[in-house]
């Protein structure tokens, strides 16, 4: 599976989630001089059967500009097809639009860029009011729900 491939079924009749505020990039620190850098919206129909969210876009999607086209995107693809869904059938996006610049920890630094994220985010997910969400990891999780997520072990 191509990265084409991977994009080639959400081409048409689709919408693309809003960009943040100029205000809520200035304290991110994905942003490029308070502004984001190359932001990769969120993307998918219209009226989805549901809604993926996760951490944040990878080399391939800041590349492309579209959500989960890469490494991710090809077991999310997978997912879907054992289940026979398709992937033009769900709204893709991220808990924040950039990725980390060089020379940023980006484990220290996620939070805060979810934080900046989080108005635009929850605009995104207003798009779609009562839609059902699947929150990939702990960072889709925390940027939505009221409470500590504990991260995941590894077995």
């Amino acid at each position: 599976m191509d990265l084409g491939t991977l994009a080639e079924p959400i081409k048409l009749n689709v919408i693309r989630g809003p960009l943040p505020d100029p205000s809520d990039c200035l304290e991110c620190p994905f942003a490029q001089g308070g502004r984001p850098d190359r932001p990769v919206r969120g993307i998918g129909p219209k009226n989805p059967l549901f809604i993926v969210i996760a951490e944040g876009p990878g080399s391939n999607e800041q590349r492309l500009g579209i959500p989960f086209i890469g490494e991710s995107g090809k077991i999310l693809a997978q997912a879907f097809a054992k289940n026979k869904i398709s992937r033009g059938q769900a709204f893709i996006g991220n808990a924040t639009l950039c990725r980390p610049p060089p020379g940023i920890n980006k484990d220290r630094e996620l939070p805060k860029a979810i934080e900046c994220c989080s108005k635009r985010l929850r605009k995104e997910l207003a798009m779609f009011p009562g839609g059902p969400l699947l929150l990939l990891g702990k960072y889709a999780a925390q940027a939505l729900l009221p409470y500590e997520v504990p991260k995941g072990k590894k077995d």
